[in-house]
This record gives C-alpha cells, structure tokens and sequence, in this order.
C-alpha cells in the first residue's frame, strides 16, 4: 500500500483551514522534478554568464588589436618616410 501524507493549511484567524493529501511516491516525484530543475537553471545561468564574460574578453582583445594595428600602421609610415628622406639625402 502507497503510504500518503497529508498537509494541513492553516490560514489567518477567521479562515478555513485546507487539507490536502499526496502520495509518498509523488511527493518524491516532484521533488525530484524540482531538483532536476534547479540543476537545469544553473546550468543554464552558469552558460549564459559565461558567454558574457568570453563576449567582454573578446571585446577586449578586439579592442587591443586595433589599437596595435594603428600603432602598426603608424611605424609603417614613419619607415617610409625615413626611407624617403634616406634615399634623398644621399
């Protein structure tokens, strides 16, 4: 036999009191249920704060690129133009 157990509501002073039964087996069902659920929403949170931190590390690094490209292009230019004043000078 599926033992049950029973819970008692009490509300305020003046309300009627609630009584509802469940069995052992589908209280332990929903439990499991919920557990389950909590694991599938940390699980989903844990993802999706990681996907924020790996989109501002790659903003950083795009950033960072960028700049070291302008700095490229930069030296680039004043190569050529100490090549240019080399080749007159001479």
């Amino acid at each position: 036999m599926d033992k049950k157990i029973t819970f008692i509501i009490a509300g305020n002073a003046g309300s009627s009191i609630k009584q509802t039964t469940i069995s052992k087996t589908h209280l332990t069902s929903l439990f499991f249920v919920f557990i389950a659920g909590l694991i599938v929403t940390g699980y989903f949170a844990y993802d999706y704060i990681n996907l924020k931190f790996t989109a501002l590390n790659i903003k950083e690094i795009e950033s960072r690129a960028f700049s070291r490209q302008q700095e490229i292009e930069s030296q680039r230019k004043q190569i050529k133009f100490f090549a240019n004043e080399w080749c007159f000078t001479e």
